[in-house]
């Protein structure tokens, strides 16, 4: 006699939810992987948008250095003299000259124009300063030159040992003064549709030659290095 036996059919509730679980995830990783590569396209174009924008600039501009070169120097009333200090009880050498300074300035670029807002002129000897005075502002237009002079004064100014030692070698009228000239100045710089922060620009000359006014034989040019 045989014997009857039945089976009961597998449920497929289970199989169908796991399924979808499979599609939902599959679908969210493809959307993800979706936006992720589009913001980093988005990202790289902005990069090239941005480089390709700074090149256009500098194409157009073509920065070079600005040139200056002192043309002309030249030391008035020329004048040490001897007093005691009553505070270290010693004779000090002081100093009274007024040093007249000729610069040129030459931008070469086409598109770059440097506004001058504040200048100041420092003039050493031996590493000490001299005299400290300011310089009218001026504006240096693109493919421009500009000369300007320059008037600072010595007033009693008490010379360090060596300085003074050095300074009272020097004879009227045919010796002449090395000294150091250095412009320090704030200055915009402008360019088609873009201008640049506010910065320093510095304009160090070494070793100028100046001489007195009876002596013009003794000009020399000086070239000077501009830091910006």
């Amino acid at each position: 006699m045989a014997v009857a036996t039945t089976t009961t059919p597998k449920s497929s509730n289970g199989q169908d939810q796991q399924q979808q679980e499979n599609k939902h995830s599959i679908l969210h990783n493809l959307a993800y992987s979706i936006l992720h590569n589009l913001a980093c396209s988005i990202l790289i174009l902005l990069l090239l948008l941005l480089v390709a924008g700074c090149l256009v600039i500098w194409l157009q501009v073509h920065p070079k250095r600005l040139h200056y070169t002192i043309e002309d120097a030249v030391v008035h009333d020329f004048a040490i003299s001897s007093a005691i200090d009553p505070k270290r009880n010693r004779t000090e050498e002081r100093l009274r000259a007024t040093f007249l300074v000729n610069f040129s300035a030459h931008n070469e670029n086409r598109k770059v124009v440097i506004h001058y807002e504040s200048i100041n002129m420092r003039v050493e000897y031996d590493d000490q300063v001299l005299a400290y005075g300011p310089v009218e502002p001026f504006v240096l237009a693109g493919r421009s030159n500009h000369s300007f002079c320059s008037s600072i004064a010595a007033a009693d100014v008490t010379l360090l040992p060596s300085v003074g030692t050095g300074l009272k070698k020097i004879k009227e009228p045919s010796d002449t003064v090395k000294m150091n000239v250095t412009l320090l100045s704030w200055a915009g710089v402008v360019v088609p549709h873009w201008r640049t922060e506010r910065r320093r620009l510095t304009v160090v000359c070494r070793d100028v030659t100046a001489h007195f006014p009876s002596n013009t034989t003794s000009s020399v040019k000086s070239d000077c290095y501009v830091d910006l």
